[in-house]
């Protein structure tokens, strides 16, 4: 029989089981409540990134409008720290760091390039760069010439145009043999697509790439690639077609350097044509269809 000094002790270490279990089990509880409230919680890596918002200066404009505001709908996405520089002839985003733009984009239709306005043989500042735009000196003696993204050509049916065309944003160093061979045919192309379908929205612009080559007392980035994106909006008949150019002379015909616009926006970081659709745009930025075929 149990005296009762041991049947006290039993009892204090039943009781203190019991307390123990029940601390065990709001630890527990605890625990386990913690664990399935972070179910709600999304968590991404440091890889994983949403896409950037569709939108830009122009994001009030109602997407199935667009036909309203033509003028604004070639232009790449626009951040933020974007300042959009608008000419008569053509607009563009300029890169302080690259001493060039980020891209150019210009409309060119059926009347361009019949009449002759005597082309410039000057270069120029550009007046709207508050930073200052490269100086033509950047050029001299550099082995590179100065480049046109849009082409004079393309403005020679207006004098105003034309000397705007020779602003130095406009401008980007090109391999002489790149610049008067295969982007010169490129450009020619275009103009004689414009005379076939009346009106088309060129996006043109440098991409940066693996070591950076400089030049002049500014600094000016070498592209090692150069894209062209031609867009015929007129409906029916969306066309896109884009192009992807080593900044080396080229043997190939044009066709052989069209890519995907998906292409130019993985390797230029920009995003073409926000205002379409999502998914118009995504058909037309995944679609290859032939520039000999338009």
């Amino acid at each position: 029989m149990q005296s009762k000094r041991e049947t006290t002790a039993n009892g204090y270490s039943l009781l203190l089981t019991l307390i123990l279990v029940l601390a065990i089990c709001g630890v527990l509880y605890f625990l386990i409540k913690s664990h399935f409230s972070k179910k709600d919680v999304p968590t991404y890596s440091t890889t994983e990134r949403s896409a950037p918002p569709h939108t830009s200066p122009f994001s009030a404009i109602d997407s199935l409008q667009l036909a309203k505001h033509q003028d604004s709908f070639p232009f790449p996405y626009i951040s933020e720290t974007d300042t959009l520089i608008t000419h008569k002839g053509y607009s563009l985003v300029y890169q302080e760091e690259w001493e060039q733009a980020r891209w150019v984009a210009w409309q060119i239709d059926a009347n361009r390039g019949l009449a002759k306005a005597e082309r410039s043989s000057s270069f120029y500042s550009d007046p709207l760069i508050h930073s200052k735009s490269a100086h033509p000196n950047d050029y001299k003696n550099s082995g590179y010439d100065r480049g046109h993204l849009a082409p004079a050509a393309d403005f020679s049916h207006d004098e105003v145009l034309m000397k705007e065309s020779f602003y130095m944003s406009n401008m980007s160093p090109q391999v002489p043999s790149f610049n008067r061979g295969i982007w010169k045919k490129l450009e020619e192309h275009t103009r004689e697509l414009a005379q076939q379908h009346a009106h088309l929205y060129v996006v043109a612009g440098p991409i940066i790439a693996g070591e950076v080559k400089k030049i002049g007392a500014n600094q000016v980035y070498v592209p090692t690639y150069y894209f062209k994106i031609i867009a015929d909006l007129d409906t029916p008949g969306l066309k896109i077609a884009a192009f992807i150019l080593p900044n080396q002379k080229a043997d190939k015909a044009i066709a052989s350097f069209q890519v995907a616009v998906d292409s130019v926006e993985r390797l230029s970081g920009l995003n073409f044509f926000p205002l379409l659709p999502d998914s118009l745009e995504q058909t037309l930025e995944a679609e290859l269809l032939s520039i000999d075929t338009w």
